[in-house]
């Protein structure tokens, strides 16, 4: 039955009908009074940036580490025993953690960094 043709229209009609009943409604002017208008200082603009850099940033590479850590654990459940390959999955989840605690480190590192040039 799922790889019939009836239920991929159904999936399809049912994702089609979910995006349009379930998403949220956009207003094109702030409902605060201002107009949509705003006004900040460039360091804050720039703070700002910094913060939405990092956080794309920590959101990536989380999927990232995550795909190794599959992959290493796909490595060491398939090795058959081989000592090279439980080798090369034990260094990829070891670089792995390693890195990742690096980028954690660092981005622990930014936040304090952030306050203090003007406020996050």
């Amino acid at each position: 039955m799922i790889g019939s043709k009836n239920f991929k229209i159904f999936i399809k009609k049912t994702f089609l009908l979910a995006t349009i009943f379930l998403a949220k409604t956009a207003f094109a002017q702030p409902q605060d009074g201002t107009g949509g208008v705003t006004f900040s200082s460039p360091v804050r603009n720039i703070v700002s940036i910094i913060n939405n850099f990092t956080g794309f940033f920590i959101g990536l590479s989380s999927f990232i580490a995550v795909g190794i850590v599959v992959y290493a654990g796909y490595l060491y459940m398939f090795s058959g025993g081989d000592p090279g390959k439980v080798q090369t999955a034990h260094k990829a989840l070891l670089y792995t953690a390693i890195g990742y605690g690096i980028i954690l480190l660092t981005w622990a590192g930014l936040i304090p960094l952030l306050k203090q040039i003007g406020g996050f």
